[in-house]
């Protein structure tokens, strides 16, 4: 896995999505120097998406947010600190019927 790496000039992006079956997808990166000397960098990946389907109840949402913190005490030496968290939330689901689904709610 490669992560993006904060860059010194500040940018900023943001993605909306909507696709099939209600789907919605957010996606933000937002990267950048945390002081006027540039040698202590950020970058903020955020994404959010609210998905349907075409089979009954295997709706999920999924949440994930990676910072990633870059010092750079001199030209030679780069310390990164990064962090990613995913919170996925849906039925496990491989197309099966289950007796659970069988059932008429």
């Amino acid at each position: 896995m490669v992560t993006k790496k904060p860059l010194k000039e500040q940018q900023a992006a943001i993605d909306f999505t909507t696709v099939s079956f209600g789907t919605h997808r957010t996606t933000s990166d937002f990267t950048g120097s945390l002081n006027e000397s540039g040698n202590l960098l950020y970058r903020l990946n955020i994404g959010y998406e609210n998905a349907g389907s075409h089979r009954n109840r295997v709706d999920f949402n999924t949440l994930a947010v990676a910072p990633t913190i870059t010092f750079l005490p001199d030209d030679k030496t780069r310390i990164n600190f990064e962090l990613s968290y995913t919170d996925y939330n849906t039925v496990l689901d491989r197309g099966r019927p289950t007796l659970r689904t069988m059932k008429t709610y």
